[in-house]
């Protein structure tokens, strides 16, 4: 995971409550927060074959959130797209995005555990940072974006209703 010191200080208050969530809870939570970092970017993620393909396995994602998650596969041939949008540095942002929403894919029958849970919270934080174009360990810089704060609060309210 991504080190943001804004996101590690004021996530621990919260992180024992991903616990009390029940599995379908924690998905459901996953895909709001990565639906609501996607729509906080602006300018908006491209139309472009990554953005497209993001779009895609969250639509996918999305859809599973009332039905059965657990084991839902990712599309063929997405995996290895998905993986080299990572590897190539897409647009700021995507590739934390990307890696959040490949972690909605792929959970095992018991669901989404807590961890994994804050494992997607960092990686759409991570996003918000990198779209921001800020450095990574900036605790200065993060407590005076607007974007980031907001991502926080966000998150936060998410877990605790």
């Amino acid at each position: 995971m991504t080190d943001m010191l804004l996101w590690d200080r004021e996530m621990a208050s919260v992180r024992p409550q991903l616990g009390q969530l029940t599995p379908t809870q924690r998905y459901a939570a996953a895909v709001q927060a990565i639906e609501n970092t996607m729509a906080s970017f602006d300018p908006p993620i491209p139309d472009s074959p990554a953005g497209q393909l993001l779009q895609q396995c969250f639509d996918i994602a999305r859809s599973a959130v009332n039905g059965n998650h657990a084991g839902l596969a990712l599309p063929d041939g997405a995996e290895e797209e998905l993986t080299s949008i990572v590897a190539e540095g897409a647009e700021p942002g995507i590739a934390p995005l990307v890696l959040a929403v490949a972690n909605c894919f792929g959970l095992p029958e018991d669901g989404m555990e807590a961890e994994h849970l804050y494992t997607v919270l960092n990686y759409c934080y991570a996003a918000v940072v990198d779209r921001a174009g800020l450095e990574e360990g900036t605790l200065e810089e993060e407590l005076n974006n607007p974007q980031c704060r907001a991502a926080i609060t966000m998150q936060k309210e998410l877990i605790t209703g």
